[in-house]
C-alpha cells in the first residue's frame, strides 16, 4: 500500500478568547479581534478592548489599525507607560495618519523627548502647516529644548490662525511662565478662561500659575472653579486637594482626594487618600483602604509598606514584620521595606537585628537618606560615635538642609565630646527650621557642656515658649536650672517631666539629681522606691538607688544594689564600673580592676572598659602591662581616643618611640580636639622631638581648656622657652608655680626661671 504523505494542519486552540475563532485564516481572525476590540472600547470597557486588539496583534504585530486602537485603550484606561510604547508604533505604521503622529508626539513629549516630539509635529506640519495642533507640539517640544523665544514664535503661528483657541493661549501662559515673564503669562492664562470660561482645563491652568508664583488665595478660587466645572475632573480635584494640603486645610482636602481615588482607573489615588487617613488619625479607614488594595499586584509592596507602618503603630508588630517579610521575600534588599523593618527593630531596641536590614537597604540603593539615617541610629544606639556620625553626615550630603538629621548628628557631636561642632550644627538647624525641638534642646546641652549657662537659659525659654508641655523641653529646663543651682527650680521641672513621661528613667535621674542637690538625699530616695514599687527588678531603677545610697553615703547598701543590678542585667556595663570605683574609694585596687577584667570577658571589643583596666594598671605602676594593654584596645580601636592619648604620653615618658607616639597624639587630638589633657600629649611630644614652634599651639588649648593645672602652664614655659620667648616663658612658669609651689616638676620650673 502507498503512503501518501498529507500536509500537517495544525490549529493551536487557545484557552478563552481564541477558542471562539478559526485560525483557518489569519486576515478574518485579526480583523474579527479588532471588531471585538473597537466594540468594547465604543462600551467604555477599555480592559476588554485591550484584550482583543492584542489577539488580534498575534496575528499580525503590524496591523495598525489594531495597534492604534490598542493605543487608545491603555490612553483612556489610564496606562501611561503602555499608551506611549503602542502610539509610538502606530505613529510608525501609520505615517500619514495626523492623530497617530499627534498622539506619539505628545507621549514623547512627557516623556522628555523633546527632538523626537519636534520631529513628530514636522511631519504633520509638511502635509497640513495650519494644523494648531501640530503648531502647538512643536511649540512645546521647542521649550521643552530651552528655545523659549522659538517656542512663543510656533504659539504665536497657532494664534494667528485662530485666536479663538483657549488652548493656544494656556500653553503661551506655559512658556511665558518659563520665561520668568509673570506679567504676560497671567494675560495669556486669563485670556484662555476668557476665550472658554465652561472650560475646567483653562481654569486649573490659572489656578496652576497662582500656585507657581505663590498666590494661593487665588489659586484656590480657580481650582475650585474647575471642580464646579467638572466634578470629576481628576487633575481639577488633585490641584484642588493639593492646594488644601499646602494651606493647613486638611479637613477640606478630603473631598477631592476621594474623587482622585475613586474616579481614575489607577490605585495611586486611593494610596494618597489611605495616606491622608493616617495622617489625620483615621486608622479604620486607612486599614480599610488598603486591605482592599492587597490583592492588586501593581501595587503589591506600596500596600504592604503602609499595612506595616498601621499594624505597628496600633501596636501589632507581629503583623507588621509579617507584611514587610512578604515584600523581602520577593525582593531581599527592597530598600523601603528594610529600612521600615530597620526602623521598627530600633524601637524595640532590637539594635543587632535592625544592622543587617539597613546595610542591605545601602547595598540596595546606595543613596536611601532613610537608611543611612536609621543606620546612623543604630550606631548611636550601640555607641558607635564616629560611626554614627558618619552616617548621619553622609544623608547631610545627599540632603543638605534635612534639619533632623543635623540635631542627630549635633547630638552624636556632642556625646563625642566636640561641643563646638554640636552648637554650630544645632545652630544652623534651629535657624533652617527654628520650630523644629529636637534642634533647640541639643543647642541647650551643648551650650550648658559649652559653660554658656546664660545662652542656654534663653534657648531654654524659647522652648518652654513654643513647646510648653514637651517632656525633653522640661528636662533641658531642669538640667538649666541645675547649672545655676537652681535646685528647687529643677526639682520642679524634673517633676512635670515625670507627669509627662512617667516612665523615663533619664527624667527620674534628673529629679534624683536635684533633690540630693538640695541636701534632700532622703526624698531621692522616696522618688526612687516609689517607682521600684511598680517596677522591683528594673536594672535602671535599681542602678539608680545605687546612686542616692551613694548621696546618703551608704556604701554597703550602694555595693548590694549594684550587685543586683548585674544580676538583673549582666551585660550593664556602667554598673560594673559603678562598682569598681567603690572599691577604688575603699582603696581596694586588685578588686576593682577585676570588676573591670568581668566587663572585659563579657564585651571583649569594648574599647573603653579595656581602656579602664590600662589605666588602672597604669595607676599601680604596672607599666608594662599597661602598655601592652592600651596597644591591645588600639588594634582592636585604631580610633580610641583615650588610649591613643595615653599610650603616646607613656612612650614619650620613656623617651622612645617617639615618632608613634605623635601619630597616636594626632589621632586623639582629631577625635578630642577641645580636651585640655590630649593637647597637652601633642603639645608634649612635639616639645621633645625639638619642634616646639609646633608644640605651643596645643599647649596654648590645653592651658585655656585647663587653667589651673600647673604641668599645662610649665610645659607651655618650657616651649616658649626653647623658642626663645623669655617673656612668656616667665610669664607661663610663674602662673605653674603660682597654681602649685609643689607641682611635679617646680624644681625644675623654678631653675629654669632662674636662668631666664
Amino acid at each position: 500500500m502507498e503512503w501518501v504523505q498529507r500536509p500537517l494542519v495544525v490549529c493551536v486552540i487557545v484557552v478563552g478568547a481564541f477558542a471562539a475563532i478559526s485560525c483557518s485564516d489569519p486576515e478574518v481572525a485579526k480583523r474579527k479581534y479588532a471588531a471585538s476590540g473597537k466594540a468594547y472600547f465604543q462600551q467604555k470597557k477599555y480592559p476588554e478592548a485591550i484584550i482583543e486588539y492584542r489577539n488580534a496583534l498575534r496575528f499580525d504585530p503590524r496591523f495598525a489599525e489594531a495597534r492604534y486602537g490598542l493605543a487608545e485603550a491603555y490612553d483612556r484606561n489610564a496606562d501611561a507607560a503602555h499608551a506611549y510604547r503602542e502610539y509610538i508604533l502606530a505613529a510608525d505604521l501609520m505615517p500619514e495618519n495626523v492623530d497617530a503622529q499627534l498622539k506619539a508626539g505628545m507621549f514623547l513629549l512627557a516623556g522628555e523627548r523633546y527632538l523626537d516630539a519636534k520631529d513628530r509635529a514636522q511631519k504633520v506640519l509638511k502635509t497640513n502647516p495650519k494644523s494648531i495642533d501640530a503648531l502647538l507640539l512643536l511649540g512645546q517640544a521647542t521649550a521643552g529644548l530651552q528655545d523659549l523665544d522659538g517656542a512663543v514664535t510656533q504659539i504665536e503661528k497657532a494664534l494667528a490662525i485662530d485666536p479663538s483657541q483657549s488652548q493656544t493661549y494656556a500653553s503661551l501662559g506655559q512658556v511665558r511662565l518659563a520665561q520668568g515673564n509673570t506679567a504676560q503669562a497671567e494675560q495669556a492664562f486669563k485670556q484662555a478662561v476668557r476665550l472658554n470660561p465652561q472650560s475646567p482645563f483653562a481654569a486649573l491652568a490659572l489656578g496652576n500659575f497662582y500656585f507657581s508664583v505663590r498666590r494661593t488665595e487665588g489659586a484656590g478660587d480657580w481650582f475650585r472653579k474647575a471642580v464646579g466645572l467638572d466634578a470629576k475632573n481628576v487633575p481639577a480635584n488633585r490641584a484642588l486637594a493639593a492646594y488644601y494640603l499646602a494651606t493647613n486645610r486638611l479637613t477640606e482636602a478630603e473631598a477631592p482626594l476621594k474623587v482622585v481615588a475613586y474616579d481614575s482607573p489607577l490605585p495611586q489615588g486611593r494610596l494618597v487618600l489611605a495616606d491622608y487617613y493616617y495622617a489625620m488619625r483615621r486608622l479604620e479607614e486607612s486599614a480599610k483602604i488598603l486591605h482592599d488594595l492587597q490583592n492588586d499586584a501593581s501595587v503589591f509592596a506600596d500596600v504592604r509598606l503602609r499595612l506595616a507602618v498601621l499594624e505597628f503603630s496600633n501596636g501589632q508588630s507581629e503583623a507588621a514584620y509579617k507584611a514587610l517579610d512578604e515584600v523581602l521575600a520577593r525582593d531581599r534588599k527592597h530598600p523601603l521595606a528594610s529600612v521600615l523593618k530597620g526602623r521598627f527593630l530600633l524601637t524595640e531596641s532590637k539594635v543587632d537585628a535592625a544592622l543587617p536590614l539597613l546595610r542591605a537597604a545601602i547595598e540596595g540603593e546606595a543613596k536611601s537618606i532613610g537608611a543611612h539615617y536609621w543606620l546612623g541610629t543604630a550606631y548611636r544606639m550601640q555607641g558607635k560615635l564616629n560611626d554614627a556620625a558618619s552616617e548621619f553626615a553622609t544623608v547631610l550630603e545627599l540632603a543638605p538642609r534635612d534639619v533632623p538629621t543635623m540635631a542627630q548628628l549635633a547630638e552624636t557631636r556632642l556625646r563625642q565630646g566636640n561641643i563646638e561642632a554640636a552648637i554650630a550644627l544645632a545652630e544652623q538647624a534651629t535657624a533652617a527650621q527654628p520650630d523644629y525641638p529636637l534642634a533647640r534642646i541639643v543647642l541647650v546641652r551643648a551650650l550648658l557642656a559649652a559653660g554658656d549657662v546664660h545662652r542656654a537659659d534663653v534657648e531654654s525659654n524659647v522652648v518652654a515658649r513654643r513647646f510648653p508641655d514637651l517632656a525633653d523641653g522640661i528636662v533641658a529646663a531642669g538640667l538649666v536650672a541645675m547649672a545655676k543651682r537652681d535646685f528647687e527650680g529643677a526639682g520642679r521641672a524634673f517633676q512635670r517631666a515625670l507627669e509627662a513621661a512617667p516612665n523615663s528613667t533619664d527624667v527620674l535621674s534628673g529629679l534624683i539629681a536635684a533633690n540630693i542637690g538640695k541636701g534632700k538625699a532622703g526624698e531621692a530616695m522616696t522618688a526612687v522606691e516609689a517607682q521600684l514599687a511598680r517596677r522591683p527588678d528594673d536594672p535602671a531603677l535599681l542602678h539608680l538607688a545605687a546612686k542616692v545610697y551613694d548621696a546618703q553615703g551608704n556604701q554597703t547598701k550602694r555595693e548590694e544594689t549594684l550587685r543586683r543590678v548585674i544580676a538583673a542585667d549582666p551585660s550593664n556595663l556602667p554598673a560594673y564600673v559603678d562598682l569598681a570605683h567603690l572599691y577604688l574609694a575603699k582603696r581596694n585596687m586588685e578588686e576593682a580592676r577585676r570588676q573591670y577584667e568581668a566587663v572585659v570577658e563579657r564585651d571583649p571589643k569594648n574599647s573603653g572598659i579595656m581602656t579602664v583596666t590600662a589605666l588602672m594598671l597604669q595607676v599601680q605602676g604596672k607599666r608594662a602591662e599597661a602598655v601592652q594593654r592600651y596597644e591591645k584596645v588600639l588594634a582592636g580601636d585604631p580610633n580610641a581616643a583615650v588610649a591613643a592619648n595615653n599610650l603616646a604620653m607613656l612612650y614619650a615618658e620613656d623617651g622612645r618611640n617617639l615618632d608613634v607616639a605623635l601619630q597616636l597624639a594626632q589621632t586623639a587630638t582629631q577625635r578630642m580636639p577641645n580636651t585640655p589633657e590630649v593637647n597637652d600629649t601633642l603639645g608634649w611630644i612635639y616639645y621633645l622631638k625639638g619642634l616646639p614652634s609646633l608644640a605651643v599651639p596645643p599647649l596654648q588649648v590645653s592651658v585655656r581648656r585647663g587653667p589651673s593645672n600647673p604641668i599645662y602652664h610649665y610645659h607651655l614655659g618650657l616651649a616658649y622657652a626653647k623658642m626663645g620667648d623669655k617673656a612668656k616663658a616667665r610669664a607661663a612658669l610663674g602662673e605653674a608655680l603660682r597654681l602649685q609651689p609643689q607641682f611635679e616638676g617646680a624644681s625644675e620650673a623654678r631653675k629654669l626661671l632662674a636662668s631666664l
